[in-house]
């Protein structure tokens, strides 16, 4: 009897610490909200889009054509017309969909140095035409970047090193809408 007296004694506190949890997660998820900024990455438009590459010269490669085979555009300057910013990496860094719409495939895109100075931005959800290198994605490469601080945190620096592959970007525009009949 002395023990279910003790137990019914301490039943009415559980209640306090299920409110007090409670509690604490919406102080915490309220925290979180009050804090978050929306990322975005910095976008030059060029009047005439005709500016040409580093090398003076770029292949206009389509991004199913470029998702099916990155490894053979390595070195390369070519022009992606029509790709989808789906999210900031930091402000000169950002994920871009190659691909069709039953097969996306990500790639990093990295704003080169002349592109970050001019202030561009990227909107994710946005679709961009991005001309630059094809280069191959390190570990060594994503350590060098968050070192220099391109990217933001160590978070941004593991996820850098899932792509296989980046495009180092020196011109990005939005990408002019398709015409009637046109595919995307």
């Amino acid at each position: 009897m002395a023990h279910e007296a003790r137990a019914a004694g301490r039943r009415p506190m559980t209640w306090l610490w299920m409110v007090l949890a409670l509690v604490c997660v919406a102080g915490f998820l309220t925290w979180l909200g009050l804090t978050s900024e929306p990322s975005s990455v910095a976008i030059v438009e060029e009047d005439d889009g005709e500016a040409q590459g580093p090398a003076g010269e770029f292949t206009v490669v389509p991004k199913d054509t470029l998702a099916a085979d990155k490894a053979s555009y390595e070195g390369q300057v070519v022009e992606v017309p029509r790709v989808e910013a789906t999210g900031a990496l930091g402000p000169l860094v950002f994920w871009a969909e190659l691909g069709t719409q039953s097969n996306q495939v990500p790639i990093l895109v990295r704003m080169d140095s002349m592109l970050a100075a001019s202030g561009m931005q990227v909107q994710t959800g946005s679709d961009y035409a991005v001309r630059g290198t094809v280069r191959r994605m390190t570990d060594s490469i994503a350590t060098a970047w968050g070192e220099a601080g391109v990217l933001p945190d160590e978070g941004a620096q593991m996820q850098a090193t899932f792509a296989d592959y980046y495009i180092e970007a020196t011109n990005i525009r939005p990408a002019r809408a398709p015409a009637a009949g046109e595919e995307e």
